[in-house]
């Protein structure tokens, strides 16, 4: 009888274990070794041609997290054109691969002088000293931090606090 038990146990455990769900495959690792940040950039963010400056974006920072949750991590970069005069708006694109289509843009509807990016988890925050509509472009006025959540699907905007600095 014992016999018939431990028998009866391990057929109905084999069952069980053909027809688990097997995991789904991550997706490739992104090699971003061989992106030129500073020429995608430059590209990307619709820079000018001019004799007077290179055709290279000026990165001011670059970070790479999983913020989608599929086990790859994106790249998240913060440029601006080059310039002779002024300081150009800082934008900070998010790439899922790359270089093709940024799946996020920071700072189209602000004049970011800075971008401090930091990311935890599926959370992008940005944090920027920017130019309000009566300052001048030597001099930044505020400080904006923005926060940005992937959904599932695409990045939802946060909370968005703009202080006089």
């Amino acid at each position: 009888m014992r016999y018939l038990l431990a028998l009866a146990a391990v057929v109905t455990l084999s069952a069980c274990a053909d027809t688990a769900t097997p995991a789904a495959p991550a997706p490739p690792a992104v090699d971003w070794t061989g992106v030129g940040w500073e020429t995608t950039m430059f590209a990307a963010l619709g820079c000018e041609t001019s004799p007077q400056v290179p055709d290279k974006a000026e990165v001011h920072q670059i970070r790479y997290a999983d913020l989608t949750g599929d086990g790859a991590k994106e790249a998240v970069v913060a440029a601006s054109c080059p310039s002779t005069t002024a300081t150009n708006p800082v934008r900070v694109l998010v790439y899922e691969t790359a270089p093709r289509d940024p799946i996020l843009t920071i700072g189209k509807d602000d004049y970011l002088q800075s971008a401090d990016v930091t990311t935890a988890g599926r959370t992008l925050t940005v944090v920027s000293d920017a130019l309000s509509e009566d300052a001048s472009r030597c001099c930044p006025d505020l400080r904006i931090t923005q926060t940005y959540t992937y959904t599932g699907e695409s990045f939802g905007k946060g909370e968005v606090t703009k202080k006089k600095i």
